[in-house]
């Protein structure tokens, strides 16, 4: 079982923790006329506490379709892995390759910041809740093909129905 979650407008700022928040904030003083903010925005050192959560996902063409370019620690560390350089569907937490890389589809397509709330069972059986702002970059040239994403984990409260049945 999984519940996924998408928000968009007003609904994001309720969803994020604090990092999350404040890189939104960051990305949206720095959209231009077109309503996004480019790549070369975004300059890490403004937003030092979200780096562990912060993913950079490039848009590539199929088969492959996102590749991750950079992947923070804390991101690193719920998967076991490093997925830098690899295509999402080999390297992605979530409940299923299928969902995941339509969340970032679902961004390349309203090209405007998404959230996703995904609740699922990880590898070890336990739920968790993983909320991640999708954020969509510009490149020099106009075109979207970078997604930035920012991710954290929550509890997933003992009454929720994943909870039941393993």
């Amino acid at each position: 079982m999984t519940a996924k979650q998408i928000l968009t407008g007003a609904e994001i700022d309720q969803a994020l923790d604090g990092p999350g928040a404040d890189l939104l904030a960051y990305w949206r003083a720095h959209a231009s006329a077109t309503g996004l903010a480019t790549k070369a925005d975004m300059d890490p050192s403004d937003f030092p506490k979200a780096l562990p959560g912060v993913q950079i996902v490039e848009c590539v063409p199929p088969p492959d379709r996102f590749r991750y370019r950079l992947v923070g620690t804390r991101e690193v560390a719920v998967r076991g892995f490093d997925p830098t350089g690899r295509p999402v569907a080999e390297g992605y937490f979530g409940s299923s390759e299928k969902v995941v890389l339509s969340n970032y589809q679902t961004v390349v397509d309203r090209a405007e910041p998404i959230c996703i709330r995904d609740i699922f069972r990880k590898v070890n059986g336990v739920p968790v809740a993983d909320v991640s702002l999708f954020l969509p970059l510009l490149d020099a040239a106009g075109a979207l093909t970078v997604v930035m994403v920012y991710s954290f984990q929550e509890a997933v409260d003992a009454d929720h129905p994943i909870w039941g049945g393993a």
